[in-house]
């Protein structure tokens, strides 16, 4: 970028880009929070515990998101250790395209949907390649 300031290092770069990333789910997840209390009531006991389980998975992965970013913004050089849960992501988008199928017209109501979400077992694959080639990053996988 043009903006960035000289000496501007590879890694500090890296944290900005992922937390300008990073910050508009805070407002979606928020926005998620408050359609389930909003609705609670309209849900039925089938569907109430899969959106509970789907809006804790998803505050867990951006935790674990704005975890890397301050992973990377640290300016000493420490390292860091941390989690990401697979199962979760994976329970997660379970949950998700089981709710597009039992209601098709979502996917109405959310076109054009770009980009379509990564899938969970892509997300795996990101965090395995990170620990391979990050050294300042170890994210325990379960």
């Amino acid at each position: 970028m043009k903006s960035t300031k000289p000496n501007t290092t590879q890694r500090e770069a890296n944290a900005w880009a992922k937390e300008h990333a990073i910050k508009p789910l805070d407002f979606h997840y928020d926005e998620l929070k408050k359609m389930l209390e909003y609705n609670n009531i309209a849900l039925d006991s089938e569907l109430q515990p899969k959106v509970i389980h789907f809006v804790v998975a998803a505050g867990e992965l951006i935790n674990t998101c704005k975890f890397v970013v301050d992973a990377y913004k640290d300016k000493r050089g420490a390292s860091y250790g941390g989690s990401f849960n697979s199962t979760e992501a994976i329970k997660m988008a379970s949950i998700y395209n089981e709710l597009l199928e039992s209601y098709p017209e979502i996917v109405d109501l959310e076109k054009p949907i770009s980009p379509l979400p990564e899938p969970a077992e892509n997300i795996l694959l990101l965090v395995k390649e990170s620990n391979k080639k990050c050294p300042f990053l170890d994210l325990r996988i379960v």
